[in-house]
């Protein structure tokens, strides 16, 4: 209910450079609070983008905080983990311009192992297995 009557006030005094959050965000702010912040300041700029590129989506939060600013420009999003398809065809099913490409983004276009160093959200593209339980056992 309470997010119902936030979103029309917040569009009213959006042009006027104010943006309506919850208490708990004044004191702790949520890194959605905060991004959706400098994507609002960027519009007031003048700033419309008619392309977004999301490079490591991983579950698409900044897409849909960049998204629910500029509504009308494309998003892609580049993730190569595949555990991340649920969220990001979500995301696409949500936004009409939206594509969701499963690679990873560097300077030459070639094929690297995509290893787990930790976490799932630990996946990285830039060293190999054995480094990476290496870096887990400390050595």
């Amino acid at each position: 209910m309470k997010r119902k009557v936030r979103q029309p006030i917040s569009a009213m005094v959006a042009p006027f450079g104010y943006l309506l959050l919850p208490e708990e965000d004044v004191a702790q702010p949520r890194a959605s609070a905060l991004r959706e912040r400098l994507f609002r300041q960027i519009a007031a700029k003048g700033l419309r983008p008619k392309h977004i590129i999301d490079v490591a989506a991983h579950r698409g939060a900044w897409s849909r905080d960049v998204a629910g600013v500029f509504p009308k420009a494309a998003v892609t999003l580049i993730e190569p983990q595949e555990e991340r398809a649920e969220h990001l065809t979500r995301f696409c099913a949500d936004h009409a311009d939206a594509t969701w490409i499963q690679a990873g983004a560097g300077e030459a276009k070639t094929e690297l192992p995509l290893t787990l160093a930790g976490r799932l959200d630990g996946r990285t593209l830039t060293i190999s297995e054995d480094e990476a339980q290496a870096q887990a056992q400390g050595l």
